[in-house]
């Protein structure tokens, strides 16, 4: 299955580019189910990726999904994976790859101890905006709803406590918050909405506040590394209250923090899927009216792509009955393209979507 939209522009800055997140196209493997996918699509196409496995059980055990109320997955450009955590209402957690050698699904173990505590201590639960992962180890970083606790998971397969975030960087009540590694700093970048943005530095292991008194108190907040300009956009969020919030900011690899103009509509976990093209460094933003918008962070600007709703927003439907819930999307730099997964029972699809011509090409 291909949809092609109207081209929005072949970006000039091609050339501005991280090996690690995109090598060139002659360094990706052509060969590959993916491989082949991703080099068949011009600008603007998405197609369907066939893979092996992924059916009803591997993000669900007949219960809540666990693509529940997130937005995001990670690919580790060393081992060519797909990877993802989570957990629906009062489903089982799930963690769970996706092999580019092998083109199947599969599912990973859990500690016993995480998964017994799933409900009183660590366990996975929603995922939220709670992965990263730094793409020169491929360590998998993981932190947890409503805990203070963030742990590590490596290439070969043990996980471990990074660090808690102290008592004193957190406001009352906190469960979520918007996560992100950002290689240029070397550290974990942790948003609460109302608070502050914080950096834990992974080699010095100790915190930092970068800015106070950001935004209200929310929740599902999102936190973004752009590859190619070296940024990380984070903000949006919710609340109970009827609180929705529209407000970005911008990290530099300095640590300046500077405030983006508001989006055009409220962002974060459940209202959008927020990941970013990894050639052109162009965000790409879906709402949850299934609306399809470009961010360009270097000059703050906004633009509605298309009136036609992308395919993924044609794929099953939830408990909010939305176009993005349930719906997850990694960067592949590997390859110059976005990776979707959206859930939809046994009727789940993997979408891959082009933004940009290859530098290569």
């Amino acid at each position: 299955m291909l949809r092609r939209f109207p081209a929005a522009g072949v970006p000039a800055a091609f050339l501005v580019w991280s090996v690690l997140f995109a090598p060139p196209a002659s360094m990706a493997d052509e060969t590959t189910a993916l491989g082949k996918l991703a080099a068949s699509l011009e600008p603007g196409e998405w197609g369907e990726l066939q893979t092996e496995n992924l059916d009803l059980k591997v993000f669900s055990d007949g219960g809540h999904h666990a693509l529940q109320y997130t937005d995001e997955a990670v690919w580790n450009p060393i081992t060519r994976e797909f990877v993802f955590s989570g957990q629906g209402h009062g489903g089982g957690n799930r963690f769970v790859k996706y092999s580019e050698a092998t083109n199947r699904w599969t599912r990973l173990e859990i500690p016993a101890e995480y998964d017994a505590e799933r409900r009183s201590g660590w366990g996975f639960v929603h995922a939220y905006d709670h992965q990263a992962l730094d793409p020169a180890t491929g360590t998998y970083f993981r932190a947890c709803y409503g805990r203070t606790d963030i742990r590590a998971w490596d290439k070969d397969g043990n996980w471990r406590l990074v660090t808690d975030i102290p008592d004193r960087l957190r406001v009352k009540g906190h469960i979520t918050r918007g996560f992100e590694y950002f290689p240029d700093m070397n550290g974990l970048v942790v948003f609460l909405s109302g608070d502050g943005l914080h950096l834990y530095d992974l080699e010095k292991k100790e915190w930092r506040t970068l800015a106070d008194k950001l935004g209200t108190y929310a929740y599902h907040e999102i936190a973004r590394y752009n590859p190619v300009h070296k940024v990380v956009v984070f903000g949006g969020g919710n609340d109970s209250q009827g609180y929705s919030s529209k407000n970005l900011w911008k990290l530099d690899a300095e640590g300046n923090v500077k405030p983006l103009e508001d989006a055009p509509f409220t962002v974060g976990v459940t209202h959008t899927i927020f990941t970013v093209d990894p050639i052109s460094g162009k965000y790409l933003v879906f709402n949850r009216r299934g609306e399809f918008f470009e961010y360009d962070v270097t000059a703050d600007e906004w633009k509605k792509l298309t009136e036609d709703k992308p395919p993924l927003a044609t794929v099953g439907s939830d408990l909010r009955a939305s176009a993005i819930f349930g719906g997850v999307a990694a960067p592949v730099g590997t390859h110059g393209v976005v990776m979707f997964v959206k859930y939809g029972g046994d009727d789940s699809k993997v979408l891959v979507y082009r933004h940009s011509a290859s530098p290569a090409k």
